[in-house]
């Protein structure tokens, strides 16, 4: 499909919507929307991301990071919520009441053979994830999963969750969360705690 007819057969489905229906993008079929964003540049594509937030982030309700292999674009995506959700008055990402994250800890490298290697979640991405969950004050639901994190590192995990989501989380899960056995302390903040899973190691 050229360019021209992508963007002729963009516009039919827009205006065959009308303006309550939100110009009709979220009726447009996903091979569709693919192929306008491979269009983009990487500026572009973020700039687009950014009017979707703004104008779906108040609907949703729960985010769902599950393994991916692209860390850079793991910690992309969490910098670009986080930032949106500083950067206008009214959070977008106030409603969201579920975060469900699972680190790709284990990769697959190629050398003499296929190695595995187990990389943890420290550093940047650590930082983005503390960030993300910094800016989510409704958290009913948080699950950590196979973050592998050292010690020193994982004392500081759920600081911000224990003062922003104390009364609020009613579930928690954290899942092997560090390299070696290290004791979360934080659990006994959550004062209204229906469901409780916690393997540190």
């Amino acid at each position: 499909m050229s360019e021209t007819e992508l963007m002729s057969e963009l516009d039919f489905k827009i205006r065959d919507k009308s303006d309550d229906d939100l110009y009709g993008w979220q009726a447009l079929p996903d091979v569709l929307l693919e192929e306008i964003f491979s269009l983009l540049s990487i500026k572009e594509r973020h700039n687009a991301s950014q009017v979707f937030l703004n104008r779906m982030g108040l609907n949703l309700r729960k985010i769902i990071v599950k393994p991916m292999d692209n860390f850079f674009n793991l910690y992309e995506f969490m910098k670009m919520l986080s930032y949106f959700a500083e950067f206008y008055d009214q959070n977008p990402l106030q409603r969201v009441n579920g975060l469900d994250f699972t680190f790709s800890c284990h990769q697959l490298l190629e050398r003499d053979g296929k190695e595995e290697t187990i990389f943890g979640t420290g550093g940047k991405l650590l930082q983005s994830l503390m960030r993300l969950m910094r800016n989510l004050n409704g958290l009913q639901y948080l699950s950590l999963r196979e973050l592998l994190l050292e010690p020193n590192e994982a004392q500081y995990l759920l600081d911000d969750v224990a003062v922003n989501c104390c009364q609020t989380l009613t579930t928690l899960k954290v899942i092997n969360c560090s390299k070696r056995p290290y004791p979360i302390l934080h659990v006994g903040v959550f004062i209204n705690l229906k469901m409780l899973v916690i393997s540190p190691q």
